[in-house]
C-alpha cells in the first residue's frame, strides 16, 4: 500500500472512532481544533542549506474525557520547505496524521496550561527538476500550550510542539482555536 494512502486510512479510521465515541456519550465531549502557525526546522547536514522555517497547518477532531484528559486525532501540515546542496535544489514537505492525549491544568477560571504528547505518522516527499522521493514513518511529539476559554464553547490556543526525526527535529508554534460541541 502506498505511503500516503496508509496515512489517509490511519487517520480516518482515528477520527471515526472518536466520533462514534462521542456520540455515544449523552456529553459527549467532543471538539474540534484548528490551527495556523509556524515550523521551524533543524537539519543537521553538512554542506546542506535548508530554507528552515515554513507555514504549518492542523486540524483534530477531539474527545474530551472530564478531569482535564482529552485524545484527539487530526491532520497536521509542517510545511514545505526548500533545501540546497552541491547536487542542487529540492523542495521538501512534511504532513501526516496525529494522534495525541492532551491534559489541561487550569490556571484560572478561563485559562489553562496545557501539555500534549503523541503520535505522527507522517511522509515526506523531496522532489527536484528530475525525480521525487518519498519516505514515512511514525515518530512521537509532545507540546504545551495555554488554553483561554472565551465562552463555554469556543476557546482560542497558543502551542509549541517539538517533534523528533531520528537526527532531524522540528518546532512548530501554533495559534488556533478549539470549538466544543
Amino acid at each position: 500500500m502506498h505511503g500516503h494512502s496508509r496515512i489517509v486510512i490511519w487517520g480516518l479510521s482515528l477520527i471515526f472512532l472518536l466520533l462514534i465515541t462521542g456520540l455515544v456519550y449523552a456529553d459527549s465531549g467532543l471538539y474540534v481544533d484548528g490551527a495556523i502557525g509556524r515550523t521551524q526546522l533543524d537539519t543537521p547536514i553538512a554542506g546542506v542549506a535548508l530554507e528552515d522555517s515554513a507555514t504549518a497547518v492542523r486540524a483534530n477532531v477531539g474527545l474530551d474525557f472530564g478531569n482535564n484528559i482529552a485524545f484527539e486525532a487530526g491532520y497536521l501540515n509542517l510545511g514545505e520547505f526548500e533545501i540546497s546542496s552541491p547536487f542542487g535544489r529540492a523542495d521538501a514537505s512534511l504532513d501526516g496524521a496525529t494522534v495525541a492525549a492532551v491534559f489541561r491544568l487550569p490556571l484560572t477560571g478561563n485559562l489553562a496550561a496545557m501539555a500534549r504528547g503523541g503520535l505522527f505518522i507522517w511522509q515526506s516527499e523531496f522532489s527536484n527538476y528530475s525525480a521525487t522521493l518519498a519516505t514515512e514513518g511514525e515518530d512521537l511529539f509532545y507540546g504545551v500550550g495555554l488554553q483561554a476559554d472565551i465562552s463555554d464553547r469556543f476557546s482560542l490556543t497558543g502551542e509549541w510542539d517539538r517533534f523528533e526525526f531520528d537526527d532531524d527535529t522540528a518546532d512548530a508554534l501554533f495559534f488556533g482555536f478549539r470549538l466544543k460541541f
